[in-house]
């Protein structure tokens, strides 16, 4: 027995183990990472196994090279690569987009089979399936590698690398059982014991190449994952505030409401702000003569007004039914008062849109900065009951808070 083909069965043994160990990992991890990509890459290592099987099975209980024995390895060999090399480019193409059409079952089955029995029928020796099979592995590799570099930015691109390495193994074996074939003329001086002792070993080198592929898979899929779940998350941001800005907003009016007030309060409290707090006055008749929906009217033409009068930047809460409440950073006093009266010549000359005179009281305090936030509020709150109580000229101010 020669010492290359001691090499190789103890290459061989030593792959068949690797493979025994990249199969049961992705049983394992596919269990947690449960994509299409996952599925089809483990049932190609699976395949691949398979493959190892087949070789093992052939080289410690085929005789010869000839018969059905030979023929059922063949086709059980070349079946199970080319399920393998379908799968890992399946899984590349799921990981590309995962609603592309791809091969389905009857079609794979189809071509395997087809494969499967050219080379029973036709391989007779094993540099021939050698030759084939890595040839297989080569050329498909090799376009598979291609496609996962030109994705830049994207998970697969981890795979190219190993695609890459195993394609060049692959077409450098393939080229070593050909040559085998070539008269020992046509080679340079040793060229002949070079490719032995390549092929003696080139199962090392396979399962060197076939663990960088599955780290490029294992690359590929976790980098999809954790992309995917950061997708997810920030819509999920995204959903939350939209969420909480339909929460925040007062459907009627379109100002923020009074569950929005405690953050724009922190918001302006490290400066300070000047608070207004208003009531509408004669609002329940406004309901009880004319109806609900005349009263809705009411207080989004109001609102409206509101809003008109004030600056963008100034926070505007409907805090109850006919109660608001105007946040305003850096608003001296005179000015707020000044906008006051801007808001009332404009509810009194009808540019409001309301046929009626709408008014209203409204009490003033002050937010100090650092200060108390719901004490400026009440501050205000009762400023605004003192204007409605002793009629100071629909305006009261209380006191810094």
């Amino acid at each position: 027995m020669s010492t290359d083909f001691l090499l190789w069965q103890w290459s061989l043994i030593t792959q068949l183990v690797s493979g025994a160990m990249i199969c049961g990992f992705f049983l394992i991890f596919g269990r947690d990472v449960r994509t299409a990509e996952m599925r089809a890459w483990t049932l190609a290592w699976i395949a691949n196994f398979a493959a190892l099987l087949v070789t093992f099975v052939d080289v410690y209980w085929v005789d010869g090279t000839t018969g059905p024995a030979f023929a059922a390895v063949s086709a059980g060999y070349v079946a199970a690569k080319a399920l393998f090399v379908i799968g890992i480019l399946e899984g590349l193409q799921l990981a590309i987009d995962v609603d592309r059409p791809r091969w389905s079952s009857r079609t794979r089955a189809i071509v395997v089979a087809v494969l499967a029995l050219a080379s029973a029928i036709t391989v007779h020796s094993f540099t021939a399936l050698g030759l084939i099979a890595q040839g297989l592995v080569g050329v498909a590799f090799s376009v598979g590698a291609w496609i996962a570099w030109r994705r830049v930015g994207h998970p697969v691109r981890w795979l190219s690398i190993g695609l890459a390495l195993r394609a060049a193994l692959g077409l450098a074996e393939m080229f070593a059982y050909v040559t085998e074939a070539i008269p020992s003329v046509l080679l340079p001086s040793g060229g002949r014991e070079l490719l032995a002792s390549f092929l003696a070993v080139s199962s090392f080198f396979d399962t060197t190449t076939e663990w960088l592929l599955a780290l490029g898979c294992v690359l590929a899929a976790t980098t999809r994952a954790q992309r995917e779940l950061r997708y997810t998350n920030d819509d999920l941001l995204l959903a939350q505030e939209a969420l909480r800005a339909i929460v925040d907003v007062d459907p009627l009016t379109g100002l923020a409401n009074r569950r929005a007030l405690p953050g724009l309060l922190r918001t302006v409290q490290p400066d300070g702000a000047s608070l207004v707090f208003i009531d509408l006055r004669d609002f329940k008749q406004v309901n009880d003569a004319r109806g609900h929906a005349a009263g809705d009217d009411f207080l989004k033409r109001f609102a409206s007004a509101l809003q008109e009068s004030f600056r963008p930047g100034d926070a505007i809460v409907r805090y109850a039914g006919d109660e608001f409440l105007v946040v305003a950073q850096g608003l001296e006093r005179a000015a707020m008062e000044a906008r006051i009266v801007k808001l009332r010549a404009r509810l009194a000359d009808g540019a409001s849109g309301w046929s009626s005179r709408i008014t209203f009281d409204a009490g003033h305090s002050e937010l100090g900065a650092g200060g108390h936030p719901d004490d400026a509020v009440q501050a205000a709150d009762r400023a605004m009951y003192e204007a409605k109580l002793y009629a100071r000229g629909d305006w009261s101010d209380a006191q810094s808070h």
